[in-house]
C-alpha cells in the first residue's frame, strides 16, 4: 500500500462525521477516567472541527490535493504527479473591482431592418 493511499484511508477518521464519533468516544474515556475538564475540551473540539470541517469550501480545499496523489497512486503514476503550481501570469488576479469601460451600443428600435 501505498503512503499517500494509507493517508486517505486515515483521513475518513479525520474529517466528519467520524471525527466526531472519534472524538465523543475520545472524550467519553477521558470522563470516565477522571479527566473530566480534558475530556469536556475533546468533546467541545471535535463538535467544533465537524462544524468546520463540514463546510464545502474548507473539506475541498483540504481533501482535494490528498485525492489526486492517492489517485495518482492508485494508476501506478506517482512519480509523475506534479502539485498545482501557478505558471501563468494573471494581472487581474488581484484586482478587487472589474474596471468599466463606456461602450456605444446602438439601441434596438433605432436599427434599420434589411432590404
Amino acid at each position: 500500500m501505498d503512503f499517500f493511499t494509507l493517508l486517505k484511508f486515515l483521513t475518513q477518521f479525520a474529517m466528519p462525521p467520524a471525527s466526531m464519533a472519534v472524538g465523543l468516544l475520545l472524550g467519553g474515556v477521558l470522563l470516565m477516567v477522571g479527566l473530566r475538564r480534558f475530556g469536556k475540551l475533546v468533546v467541545v473540539l471535535a463538535i467544533a472541527e465537524t462544524l468546520v470541517m463540514s463546510f464545502p469550501p474548507v473539506a475541498d480545499a483540504l481533501l482535494e490535493p490528498l485525492q489526486d496523489k492517492a489517485r495518482a497512486a492508485a494508476l501506478g503514476r506517482s512519480a509523475d504527479w506534479r502539485a498545482w503550481s501557478e505558471d501563468e501570469s494573471c494581472p487581474q488576479r488581484d484586482a478587487a473591482v472589474d474596471a468599466e469601460v463606456a461602450v456605444a451600443i446602438t439601441a434596438y428600435c433605432s436599427l434599420e431592418p434589411r432590404r
